[in-house]
């Protein structure tokens, strides 16, 4: 016989068990679509630098420009096994390293952008008003700006639910170095992926092999700390990321970008390397980036290529740096109002708009010998009633020359003008050619004897530099 009462408390288990089952799928649901990964939408410069399976990726950029967001992204997207470029193993754990500057950088850069919300309250989403379903919020697009404050933070890249342990920060999947500001040594995944966080000043980690390895900036151990990541990363088919702002010191981050830059257009470049700017900065809104961009100006034009295009600063080397355009550069002819008529009449006047030099200026030429490379500036001094006046009008840099061809050079600069003087380093001057015997002075001093080189003080000699760069 049918108990009702029974069937009645069965079909009311079975509703409240499919009830729950529909809340967890909705909230699974709800959770995929405020996943951080799956929400992000990337730029096409960031987008570019994730399709590609370069054994070395390069990205160059300026300050805020999106590097280092893109870069946990791309962390994110492997330990999680959720790149959709398919760049990693999907049935392994994944095992990343990331290498820092300073010890500092772990908890201020990396441990903010890969697990706290908003990514350091620098990404923020906001519900579409199609849709009903979370995206990235665009402080440039009118509609969203004027939506500002339904705007929420970011999930983690890297959620807590995934992180081994009790699910909490600083459960079992953190192993700290110090916990209050974040610097953690390394964070386990439940699915076994790990990251692991260096310094680079330290020895170069050995031993493991390594799917992912992230130089974040600078590396004080540039050459030994790369060649160690190439060798963990080979075994495994893994791959190198090196987002740096550029600091003109690294010669190796010099040399990978120019095999960058021998390689570009291959079809599977092993290194290759992305360019991103702050001017290009989709989630930065467009009157901050003009603001911060007009105060980087007033620090110079080599301050806004490096801060907004990632630029290697060489122009901001300076062999004397006292030396400034406002005080030794001439007047810039563009703007009358630069040009003081009272102190620059006649001549100094005639030159800056035609750019030639006077026949009654005092001609030089100075030589930097070399036997790698040879250098020569040409430059003249104006008549003293003009003013204290000297213009470097023309130069030679010549690699690999002999001393025959860099007089053969010289003679064809120097055809047609009368030179007061001419001057040498003597430092390298005064070493001897095996060949010959002779000193590179004297190599000199016969080739522009016998191609009829002269000035008027020295004849086919020269007055010796002065060695006092202070002075």
């Amino acid at each position: 016989m049918i108990d009702p009462q029974k069937t009645l408390r069965e079909a009311q288990r079975a509703a409240e068990e499919a009830r729950k089952r529909v809340q967890l799928s909705t909230e699974e649901l709800d959770r995929r679509q405020m996943d951080s990964v799956r929400l992000y939408s990337p730029m096409p410069a960031q987008e570019a630098f994730h399709r590609s399976k370069a054994s070395v990726r390069i990205i160059r950029a300026g300050n805020r420009s999106g590097k280092t967001y893109a870069v946990c992204q791309e962390v994110a997207r492997a330990v999680r096994r959720l790149d959709p470029h398919k760049k990693y193993p999907s049935d392994q754990a994944i095992i990343v390293w990331m290498i820092v500057f300073e010890q500092d950088n772990i908890g201020r850069t990396l441990y903010r952008t890969l697990f706290k919300p908003g990514c350091g309250d620098e990404v923020w989403i906001i519900r579409d008003l199609a849709t009903g379903k979370y995206r990235t919020w665009k402080p440039n697009d009118p509609s969203d700006a004027a939506r500002k404050k339904e705007r929420i933070p970011a999930p983690p890249l890297i959620p807590k639910e995934e992180i081994k342990g009790d699910g909490k920060t600083g459960g079992g999947g953190f192993s700290w170095v110090s916990k209050g500001p974040r610097i953690f040594k390394v964070c386990r995944l439940k699915n076994g992926s790990e990251i692991r966080t260096f310094c680079s000043g330290s020895e170069p980690p050995m031993g493991d092999s390594v799917d992912l390895a992230v130089i974040d900036e600078d590396l004080k151990q540039d050459r030994k700390m790369i060649s160690e990541l190439m060798a963990r990363t080979a075994t495994r088919g893994g791959k190198i990321i090196w987002s740096v702002w550029p600091k003109t010191k690294n010669s190796v981050l010099q040399k990978l970008c120019k095999e960058a830059s021998n390689q570009a257009g291959q079809p599977d470049p092993d290194v290759e390397e992305f360019r991103m700017r702050f001017s290009h900065n989709e989630y930065v809104s467009q009157a901050d980036k003009l603001k911060t961009i007009r105060l980087w100006a007033t620090q110079g034009e080599d301050v806004v290529r490096s801060r907004d295009m990632g630029d290697f600063g060489m122009d901001a080397i300076k062999m004397y740096p006292e030396f400034s355009m406002d005080v030794h550069g001439i007047p810039n002819v563009s703007d009358p109002k630069s040009l003081d008529r009272q102190a620059y009449q006649g001549k100094i006047d005639w030159f800056l708009r035609t750019r030639k030099i006077p026949d009654d200026w005092a001609r030089f030429m100075w030589i930097d010998p070399g036997y790698t490379v040879t250098a020569v500036v040409f430059f003249a001094v104006s008549p003293p009633e003009i003013g204290d006046c000297v213009v470097a009008y023309d130069e030679l840099h010549l690699c690999g020359y002999t001393v025959v061809r860099v007089v053969e050079a010289i003679a064809m600069k120097a055809q047609g003008n009368r030179f007061h003087a001419f001057g040498m380093d003597f430092q390298h001057g005064r070493k001897h050619d095996q060949a010959t015997g002779k000193t590179q002075v004297q190599q000199f001093i016969d080739e522009f004897k016998r191609r009829g080189v002269r000035s008027a003080t020295t004849g086919s000699s020269f007055r010796r530099g002065s060695t006092n760069i202070q002075g």
